[in-house]
């Protein structure tokens, strides 16, 4: 079995020696140049995710490729509500999705969540039809003085992650703790809403909306708050979760898709109803 490393250096090789045309993989032109490497090369599997599964699947189906793994990483409510396309657009993405997914012959979801999804939405065989949790290196972080009463939300701001759900859950925590402050990472369409919301309801004093920050300085952030927020309404997996308890902080999670299978409540952290404010206030101040 490879280690990471060898891993790593192997995909950042094949990535810069056969390089999309487009950059993408989302054009025809993609889809040509990648049934002729097929055609060449002749694997035995082609596996591949994100925006890349229309033109490997189809690729590799019409070059004969026996094994054509897809991974599933994103539900399909989350499509729906982040995707500000027309409806017939949206109509026109979801059956591109069942398409591409109907030419894999494996799909490989990252929770048992997502694989119902998968099965659910766009028709995926259960027998083709397996689980596979996200996994994250070690960080490798000493151990490091937490901020009190600091909490971190990591996520693009989009209606699945949700943000405004923390936003309205902090003048009820400020009751209790006023020093509670709340720092967002990430960008996205719902940024400026958010920081509306958060000037409206008289608690921008106690955010800070940071930009989109390398993984690294996340991680760093996640080791020094208090706890760990996630509001996503639609989760496939939840990484931030996995991502904050490598670090030892603790999780207050909307009990959404696969984030439930992520975080363990009242064990690892706290789970409550998507969209409940009030609940989320009270759980993370039991843990403040």
């Amino acid at each position: 079995m490879w280690r990471q490393p060898a891993l790593v250096t192997f995909y950042r090789y094949v990535r810069s020696y056969y390089p999309w045309p487009s950059g993408t993989a989302t054009t025809w032109r993609d889809a040509r140049f990648f049934h002729d490497l097929v055609r060449r090369v002749r694997p035995e599997c082609v596996v591949t995710q994100f925006s890349a599964i229309t033109v490997s699947t189809l690729g590799s189906a019409l070059a004969g490729v026996p094994c054509r793994v897809a991974w599933y990483r994103t539900v399909s409510e989350a499509n729906l509500a982040d995707d500000r396309d027309s409806r017939l657009m949206k109509r026109v993405k979801h059956a591109r999705r069942r398409f591409r997914y109907g030419l894999a012959t494996h799909v490989v979801a990252n929770s048992e969540a997502a694989a119902r999804d998968a099965q659910a939405a766009y028709g995926v065989a259960p027998n083709k039809t397996s689980v596979l949790y996200n996994l994250i290196p070690d960080p490798g972080l000493a151990p490091r003085p937490r901020h009190r009463h600091r909490l971190i939300s990591v996520g693009r701001f989009s209606a699945s992650k949700n943000q405004r759900v923390l936003i309205e859950a902090l003048p009820l925590l400020r009751r209790h703790i006023p020093e509670v402050h709340a720092d967002f990472y990430g960008r996205g369409p719902l940024k400026e809403e958010c920081e509306a919301l958060a000037e409206r309801l008289g608690v921008a004093d106690a955010c800070t909306f940071h930009n989109y920050a390398a993984l690294p300085r996340v991680m760093e952030a996640l080791a020094q708050a208090s706890v760990c927020v996630m509001t996503s309404r639609y989760e496939a997996f939840g990484y931030v979760g996995a991502e904050a308890q490598a670090v030892g902080t603790p999780v207050v999670a909307a009990a959404a898709g696969g984030i439930p299978e992520v975080v363990r409540d009242g064990e690892t952290g706290f789970l409550v109803p998507p969209e409940d404010a009030a609940a989320l206030a009270e759980k993370i101040r039991v843990l403040l």
